[in-house]
């Protein structure tokens, strides 16, 4: 495991041509930074992303984000990367200006996202994927998990530059207590961009009256042959369903959790043991999280 503390200013991550990393590289983010990872041609690596102010494993010290983080990332030719960005239960940030994220795609390359907002205080990420040449795909998973007052918000935009690119966008949103969560997801088909592929699915699971979310999934389409789709909704644990499983002896609390944990599947079914290692806090977190819900 290669593990990368970002204490410097300015720090890149390179890939060189051909190499294939099979654990993880993670990179923590304790402070207002510009980090630049770039894949070389027939690259391939999993990126992890912690954002965490306090981590005795990787001795990073307590205290608040003085401000933004930017990160970009490009992918050339064949490159694939599996990129995980997980903000902790003890990520403080002190400026309202969003972390942003910019990935630029070159032909046949592949790029995975997962955003994990675990966060105990508010977020805001923006996030940018150009895929600038022909058969380039981008997969990106979401996960929001708010409570109490805490304000979570992800802007994402995809573009499609150029022709035969494919992306999904799949995420999840639990909210409880008085926070919100405001989702806006936009697919953007440039005029040259035919046989494009592209889907946008973002849902949103209420647990209380006070709690409130609001999405925007947008599609901007400038060509006709184009395959794409796009849906959003929002609303609360299915009575129904809680009420099949306490009827068949399953407490109220262990229902809920089981109907939660079934809701935020389709963001957590892609990660492999290894990742989740290097997330040591990350499994430990979600079952407080849940339970506390």
């Amino acid at each position: 495991m290669h593990c990368y503390s970002v204490l410097d200013k300015d720090p890149t991550v390179t890939l060189p041509k051909g190499c294939i990393i099979k654990e993880p590289i993670i990179i923590v983010q304790s402070t207002q930074t510009e980090t630049m990872i770039v894949a070389e041609e027939n690259s391939q690596a999993t990126i992890i992303e912690l954002y965490s102010n306090q981590n005795s494993s990787l001795n990073v010290g307590a205290g608040l984000c003085a401000g933004p983080i930017i990160t970009e990332i490009k992918l050339a030719q064949n490159s694939k990367i599996n990129h995980i960005r997980c903000y902790s239960e003890k990520y403080l940030v002190e400026s309202g200006s969003p972390n942003t994220l910019s990935v630029h795609q070159q032909a046949e390359s592949h790029y995975e996202l997962s955003i994990l907002a675990l966060g105990e205080n508010d977020n805001q990420e923006e996030i940018h994927i150009h895929l600038n040449e022909p058969h380039a795909s981008s997969t990106i998973y979401g996960l929001i998990l708010a409570k109490l007052n805490q304000q979570k918000t992800l802007n994402l935009t995809v573009h499609h530059h150029q022709a035969l690119c494919q992306s999904q966008i799949i995420t999840r949103a639990v909210i409880t207590d008085k926070a919100k969560s405001s989702f806006t997801g936009n697919i953007f088909v440039y005029p040259n961009a035919s046989k494009t592929k592209a889907h946008l699915d973002n849902k949103n699971l209420l647990l209380s009256e006070g709690a409130s979310a609001f999405t925007k999934p947008e599609l901007e389409i400038y060509n006709d042959d184009v395959q794409c789709s796009h849906g959003a909704t929002v609303g609360f644990l299915d009575q129904d369903a809680l009420f099949y499983l306490t009827s068949r002896g399953i407490s109220e609390s262990e229902s809920k959790k089981l109907l939660i944990t079934a809701f935020i599947h389709p963001t957590l079914k892609q990660f492999k043991e290894s990742e989740l290692n290097g997330l040591n806090e990350l499994s430990q977190n979600l079952e407080d999280i849940l339970y506390g819900f």
